[in-house]
């Protein structure tokens, strides 16, 4: 036994000093700043070995790296764009904000989205607010985006940021106090030739146990609803809006398989 001890003792050393060796050669490989930004200015070097350079850059944050990444963002390459939204995340200069805005308007994958949303508040110029607002709609950033708006102080200006911002925020005290508000917002967001728009109005107001929009949810499903729309309805857990997804349904050639009921993934009836 005390042999086997001894043994794990030295097992145990020699892999700490391996561990240390492998460091310290780590941190000598690791190319400086000169030479990442040789790399990341230099033309003949491919995109991507200029991206990472980038990327390596922002993580030390180097502001002399800011310009020549900011080319990088206008790669016809989404990766090569990615790299180099990641790495400007890391800077907090004012210069970056309408680059990145404009970069969330083209469209970027989620996570660079994300992060973009983050630095945006972190910066907190009215400008950087102003393109996260639209992120307050989108099921998918909505959290983030008031996260990041309260980080940089904003403040709904109209009725619609303000409903808008507290459904993010799930603030359903909130949105019960400003009710008659709330309401005309989103119904009259059900109209909206937008189909993303019209799914966030309809969700969200099946969320609220509030009888006096039933009527309303029916009369919109009639006159602007779609499949989405009638698959929500009928799997809300409400008898009435059930009752009229059945009756579109039955007018607009449908048929109801009752095996899907429940699977569309759609809000309850009061679930806020």
């Amino acid at each position: 036994m005390k042999k086997f001890v001894i043994i794990m003792g030295i097992f145990i050393a020699v892999f700490l000093v391996f561990t240390l060796v492998v460091y310290v050669f780590y941190l000598n490989s690791r190319e400086s700043n000169e030479e990442l930004l040789a790399i990341l200015n230099n033309p003949a070097e491919s995109a991507s070995d200029r991206a990472s350079a980038a990327l390596e850059l922002g993580s030390r944050e180097e502001p002399r790296a800011i310009d020549p990444t900011l080319r990088l963002l206008e790669d016809e390459n989404t990766t090569i764009q990615s790299f180099a939204a990641r790495a400007l995340c890391y800077y907090s200069d004012p210069k970056i904000v309408q680059p990145l805005s404009d970069l969330l308007k083209e469209g970027i994958d989620i996570t660079t989205t994300e992060m973009i949303i983050q630095t945006l508040g972190r910066i907190g110029t009215p400008e950087a607010a102003a393109a996260i607002v639209p992120f307050l709609l989108d099921k998918h950033y909505h959290r983030n985006a008031a996260a990041a708006l309260d980080e940089a102080g904003w403040q709904p200006e109209t009725k619609e940021e303000r409903v808008h911002y507290y459904v993010a925020k799930g603030d359903i005290e909130h949105l019960l106090a400003i009710w008659d508000e709330t309401k005309e917002v989103l119904l009259n967001e059900m109209d909206s030739e937008d189909s993303t728009i019209q799914e966030y109005a309809f969700t969200t107001l099946i969320r609220f146990d509030n009888e006096d929009i039933i009527h309303a949810l029916i009369e919109k499903l009639n006159s602007k609803g779609d499949k989405t729309m009638a698959l929500d309805y009928l799997n809300c857990g409400i008898y009435e809006l059930e009752e009229a997804a059945k009756q579109w349904a039955e007018k607009n050639g449908y048929y109801i398989v009752p095996s899907y009921k429940y699977e569309s993934g759609s809000d309850d009836w009061g679930s806020w």
